[in-house]
């Protein structure tokens, strides 16, 4: 999806129209960052976990870092254009190493056999909220506390890329007008 809608911004010939296809790179990226904690949660050992999703974070960290420089640097080189096939090049990379890499068996979570509420009644809604308290006590007691902190600093991780990656760009224009 990434891949994709990156081309099809690099090829949009108004600025309005390009939100469009960027807007499904923002969801592609979500699904990326949400994929990779799942990824490093079942394919590595538990003594691993923490090493394997803080170099995640770090390599990621790293690519909000320079991303901004690097793709500075395709624009005023090349276009603008030019950093819409960058980051499609780059995704269409990590999708193909991602197919190489061999999912391993799990065990099939509880969770298959629930079953899910449908619509946006007060019924519907109040179903889904205890099928999520339901996931919440199928972990261990003794994981439970990682597991809310896990949670929260995804949730803060995502809350620092999108300031980040909204603010600055808008600071930096101000300052430089």
């Amino acid at each position: 999806m990434a891949c994709t809608a990156a081309v099809v911004a690099s090829l949009m010939p108004w600025f309005s129209l390009i939100l469009i296809p960027v807007f499904f790179i923002g969801i592609a990226d979500s699904i990326w960052v949400i994929a990779r904690e799942i990824a490093g949660v079942d394919l590595v050992r538990a003594d691993q976990r923490g090493r394997v999703l803080s170099g995640f974070h770090g390599i990621n960290y790293l690519g909000l870092a320079f991303g901004p420089l690097i793709g500075g640097l395709l624009t005023e080189r090349v276009g603008f254009r030019a950093v819409f096939f960058a980051y499609g090049a780059c995704a269409a990379l990590s999708t193909v190493i991602g197919w190489r890499i061999e999912a391993r068996q799990h065990q099939t979570p509880r969770v298959a056999e629930a079953r899910i509420a449908r619509g946006l009644s007060f019924a519907a809604i109040a179903e889904r909220l205890r099928g999520i308290k339901n996931l919440f006590y199928e972990i261990r007691p003794e994981l439970r506390a990682t597991y809310v902190v896990i949670v929260l600093a995804t949730f803060t991780s995502f809350v620092h890329r999108v300031t980040t990656q909204s603010i600055v760009p808008v600071f930096a224009a101000r300052c430089c007008t």
